[in-house]
């Protein structure tokens, strides 16, 4: 998902993973994406985030925080739209079954 292939371009991949929401009581539909990238990839350190919370405060945007939540953006190429993904709601990755 994030290794870049040779020319430096995300690997597209499959994925089928369960929806779910807290706000909403809803969850169960399986999904399915092909083709689909992982977006906004960025090294995160405790500098850069304490250099994005100021940057929050005086903007007003948020810091997603993913590895906090495990949750992951998805760029779907062909709709041309970006799908937050729970981790441990992944069922499958590339037809493979995910384990925890």
């Amino acid at each position: 998902m994030r290794t870049p292939d040779a020319k430096g371009n995300a690997v597209p991949f499959s994925i089928e993973f369960v929806k779910a929401d807290r706000k909403r009581k809803t969850a169960g539909e399986l999904v399915r994406m092909e083709n689909v990238i992982q977006s906004g990839i960025r090294p995160s350190t405790k500098a850069t985030r304490h250099k994005e919370r100021l940057k929050e405060i005086v903007t007003g945007k948020k810091n997603p925080n993913h590895y906090e939540h495990s949750t992951i953006n998805l760029y779907n190429p062909v709709t041309q739209k970006i799908t937050k993904v729970h981790t441990r709601l992944v069922t499958k990755l590339n037809e493979q079954p995910v384990i925890y």
